[in-house]
């Protein structure tokens, strides 16, 4: 389905040529991030923080450095760093 979404041009698009990972639209995502600013704004953090989790777990450093320093985490992203 997502290849399929993706070859259509509709909301995701591939990240590697294998076509395992994907990511939403570009657009799409920034209209998700704004609805969700509207509907929950005091969600952003903890969602922030577990996308950095994840990111972490999956050793995606620089992703979870980000996720970190947006969710006002910087002890936690300086200490990635560091053990990176």
């Amino acid at each position: 389905m997502l290849d399929h979404l993706e070859r259509a041009g509709v909301f995701v698009t591939a990240l590697d040529a294998g076509r395992q990972w994907f990511r939403y639209h570009r657009l799409f995502g920034e209209l998700l991030r704004h609805q969700l600013t509207l509907a929950e704004p005091h969600a952003i953090t903890a969602l922030h923080r577990r996308a950095a989790t994840w990111f972490r777990d999956n050793g995606f450093i620089t992703d979870a450095v980000e996720h970190h320093v947006a969710a006002g985490d910087v002890e936690a992203a300086a200490e990635l760093v560091i053990a990176h």
